[in-house]
């Protein structure tokens, strides 16, 4: 008997500024930027979802930021309480598996392969653990399940920012075929416009190109 894998993607869009807000509730539903305030040419880090409602975003620079919301608030960004927060949120992942592994700020992956005796089904395992987030943290997960880490990824892409996507076993390809290419977790701006000038624009797209042209339209990548 095959074990039917079940990988949980978690993912806090906008962790910076989330965790902004977390330690000061006069920022909630507030616009805001993370930033070196005191660099002459800082960028933007991350910007609250207010913010970006105003077209603020990530790397922009903080002058052009300031002009389009005068008087916004330029907070510093906090390593120490961003650690503090990933380890808190790495704590409550373990106690669903001891396979959690942890790719960024506000990003990990639980393998809950073979715990349906202790937890449930894995479709019932996800919405716990999104629970288990949003109860303790007050932080709400996108949040994707899937057969594997790639799919589980993607589905928390298009769940963004909150939202909860499950693909059934046999449904992956159903899934990503329309998907765009820019979900792609590796697809960056450049490798972006190089498929799109192909007319590349969906990851069926891109599954359906041949493995000659895609050696030459992306070399390494491919």
């Amino acid at each position: 008997m095959i074990m039917e894998r079940g990988i949980i993607h978690l993912n806090i869009t906008r962790f910076m500024a989330e965790a902004a807000a977390l330690q000061d509730s006069a920022l909630h539903d507030r616009p805001f930027i993370i930033a070196h305030s005191r660099q002459a040419r800082a960028v933007v880090l991350e910007a609250s979802e207010a913010a970006s409602r105003e077209g603020v975003f990530r790397g922009m620079a903080v002058k052009t930021a300031l002009r389009r919301l005068p008087g916004v608030p330029v907070i510093d960004p906090d390593p120490a309480l961003y650690t503090r927060l990933q380890q808190t949120m790495t704590h409550i992942a373990d106690r669903y598996s001891p396979c959690v592994e942890v790719t960024g700020n506000g990003h990990l992956f639980i393998d809950i392969t073979g715990t349906h005796r202790l937890w449930g089904a894995p479709l019932d395992v996800a919405a716990q653990v999104k629970h288990a987030f949003q109860a303790p943290l007050h932080l709400a997960p996108s949040t994707g399940l899937s057969c594997n880490k790639i799919v589980s990824k993607v589905a928390t892409r298009v769940a963004q920012p909150r939202g909860f996507v499950s693909i059934p076993p046999g449904e992956e390809s159903h899934f990503l075929e329309p998907q765009p290419i820019a979900l792609l977790p590796g697809i960056g701006p450049a490798i972006h416009q190089r498929l799109r000038t192909l007319g590349i624009v969906s990851l069926g797209d891109l599954a359906a190109l041949p493995p000659t042209l895609a050696a030459l339209a992306l070399g390494k990548h491919a």
